[in-house]
């Protein structure tokens, strides 16, 4: 790194420091007369742009422009159980007629299989549930309740801007009307 004529030691350090996280330097112009003095480091892909020096300033300034990738979440599918409208007698009923005896006599994790594919089988008999999508950009407060009351703030605002276009529309009409009885009024009094 050329950032002037002599490296102190703060400077040295610190090209250490790049050189051991692999990170690059990369403005290659000088910032300031024949120097570079703008220090940007990176391990990502990016291009500079210095620019002639604004107003009475001696430094250059420098545009960089970094290729950040943009994760994003692909919208998936999971299971909400409804547990308050199970039917826990029949649930009860059921897993008091598995034969747990069979379902655990063998290794440890396929015991712990068994058991879970019990369970599960249980609440698909005796829990409704619904399939519900998440989609990216989802906040994880943002649930049924939240969908439904946004759906209605909606539908209400939809509804409030026709209602006011036709109130404002009476209202022109009233004033039309009214503009047009007081040109009468004002007509037979100057008769």
């Amino acid at each position: 790194m050329a950032w002037s004529r002599t490296t102190d030691t703060p400077g040295q350090r610190t090209q250490e420091l790049a050189n051991s996280l692999g990170l690059s330097h990369i403005v290659h112009e000088s910032t300031r007369e024949d120097q570079i003095l703008a220090l940007v480091l990176t391990d990502l892909t990016a291009s500079t742009t210095t620019f002639s020096s604004l107003g009475t300033s001696d430094h250059s300034p420098v545009l960089v422009k970094f290729e950040i990738p943009v994760f994003c979440d692909k919208p998936y599918k999971r299971k909400v159980w409804h547990y308050n409208k199970a039917n826990y007698w029949g649930m009860r009923g059921y897993l008091s007629s598995v034969n747990w005896t069979q379902a655990l006599q063998t290794d440890p994790e396929t015991a712990c299989n068994n058991v879970s594919d019990i369970i599960l089988e249980a609440m698909n008999i005796y829990i409704p549930s619904k399939q519900v999508v998440r989609k990216t950009g989802d906040k994880a407060w943002f649930n049924d309740h939240c969908r439904k009351a946004a759906k209605c703030k909606r539908r209400l605002y939809k509804q409030m801007r026709k209602t006011t276009q036709k109130i404002t529309l009476i209202n022109s009409k009233q004033q039309e009307g009214s503009i047009t009885w007081q040109k009468r009024q004002n007509t037979e009094k100057l008769r």
